[in-house]
Formats: C-alpha cells, structure tokens, sequence
C-alpha cells in the first residue's frame, strides 16, 4: 500500500523494509486477531532490524506503520499493549513485547491502538512520533478500504504526505 512512501525514501537515501508478517498479510490472514500474531509482529520487525543493521551497519532505525503495523512500531519502542478477550478467548491479557532500543522515530498511519488503552500503556514511548489519519477515517474496514470525499485529490495529498514523513525521518532518524 506504500510502495510510493517506500519508494520515495530509498530515494532520499533510506534503506528501506517493506517485511510481510507471517500469518497476517493480505494473502494468509490465518493468525489475524491471536494473541500469537500480537507478540509475533514486533520481533518479525525486530529480526528484520538485527538483519539491515548487521548487513549494512545501520546504526539509526525507524519504523513506518500503518493500522496494525502502527501497533507494531509502538509495542516496539516501549508500549504495553493488552490483548482482548475476543484474542484470549477469555480475559484481557498483557502481552510481552521485547522493546527495542535501536528504534529512534515512529511514523504512524492510522494507526491501530485498541491494545494500549490501559492507564499507562504509552509511558514508556520516548521516541519522536509523527501520527497520520484521515480525518473521515473513524474506523478502518477489515480490508483497509475507503472511500475519498467529494474534492479530495489523493495524488496530491500522497505528495505531501512523502514530504512530510521524508522532513520528519531526516529530522529524527538520522543522528
């Protein structure tokens, strides 16, 4: 969904990631909504990072997440998420997520956050974040569809938002 982000930032001199979790990807959707997809997400990133710093020596990492891979980049860097019942198939559940150090900056794009709704699931983030949504998103469908409003210039607005995450980026994660 964002090869054109992806894209643009290799351009720009990111090494760039693009990993596919899984069990939980558009073609095997087999662990959506397990608790073993919610602790797996977090350390397939953290093995993809252990591999671009070893093989290129990447000493400044960012995440770039979109709906669950929001949940992702935050369990990543210091949030405490709880998984639901309808995961657990009984109470809610802390989850142990290994946090990773190596993560400087976060760009979140409509991010998905049910599991850090607890009294202080977030305070451990310390991490620079720059959090996109749409304005008419109040809930994203299953299959991440939507419908722009009358007016709306999507290629206009993909320009501004490769901007804007490529500022951010240079900003916070490249120390």
């Amino acid at each position: 969904m964002y090869r054109d982000l992806a894209l643009h930032l290799a351009r720009n001199g990111f090494v760039v990631a693009l990993p596919e979790h899984p069990g939980n990807h558009r073609d095997d959707r087999s662990l959506t909504g397990t608790v073993e997809n919610l602790t797996n997400r977090p350390r397939h990133l953290r093995a993809v990072i252990d591999f671009a710093c070893a093989e290129w020596r990447i000493s400044s990492v960012a995440v770039v997440g979109h709906s669950l891979g929001g949940y992702t980049g935050l369990a990543l860097v210091g949030g405490k998420p709880t998984a639901s019942p309808h995961e657990t198939g009984g109470e809610p559940e802390p989850l142990a997520v290994e946090h990773d150090d190596r993560v400087q900056a976060l760009v979140l794009l409509a991010p998905a956050t049910p599991w850090f709704m607890l009294d202080g699931a977030l305070d451990d983030v310390r991490v620079p974040i720059l959090m996109l949504s749409g304005e008419k998103d109040e809930h994203t469908t299953s299959w991440h569809a939507s419908q722009d409003p009358p007016g709306f210039d999507r290629v206009a607005y993909q320009e501004r938002m490769k901007a804007e995450v490529l500022e951010f980026l240079q900003r916070y994660a490249r120390k």
